[in-house]
């Protein structure tokens, strides 16, 4: 997949799809090209891994949420009835992302990635979310929930490259 076109807009397609875009190749790199970085300094592993935990975040939030008026909403892609076409997928990712109870990948990104929270240590072993099937590497056959929900949405739009499955 290419990347997005660079822009400043305020055009929510375009966010989705850059941070589409983002979650796909940063979970390539850290899902299925692992053995590829383990000569690689600690640092450079780290970023791999919370770059695809932090667009993965990024994509939950606007597919699942609508706390804040400025915040990009599923409601801003789609139309109600692409809505009632995606909804499937949506309550999906809904279950296994979490509601922000503690062991949640939805409390896990949020207490020990995104926020500087008092339960942060200086590392945190991510591999276990991808049990939940949400963080299931983007090229897998059967996707996680993540990417199902994504290209669920995606889908929706006909000029958008959805993500090849191999």
């Amino acid at each position: 997949m290419s990347a997005p076109t660079p822009t400043r807009c305020q055009d929510s397609w375009a966010v989705f799809d850059y941070e589409a875009w983002m979650f796909h190749e940063m979970g390539e790199l850290w899902l299925k090209r692992k053995a590829r970085f383990e000569g690689q300094d600690l640092p450079v592993r780290n970023a791999i891994e919370e770059s695809a935990l932090l667009h993965a975040r990024l994509l939950c939030e606007i597919i699942l949420d609508d706390k804040w008026p400025d915040d990009i909403k599923l409601t801003d892609l789609l139309s109600g009835s692409d809505m009632a076409a995606t909804r499937r997928d949506v309550d999906a990712l809904r279950s296994h992302y979490g509601d922000g109870e503690p062991s949640t990948p939805r409390w896990t990104l949020n207490k020990l990635l995104a926020h500087p929270t008092k339960k942060r240590g200086t590392s945190h072993d991510y591999g276990p979310m991808e049990g939940r099937q949400l963080l299931r590497a983007p090229t897998e056959r059967r996707g996680g929930r993540l990417v199902g929900a994504v290209m669920s949405v995606s889908r929706k739009r006909n000029d958008w490259p959805v993500p090849q499955v191999t």
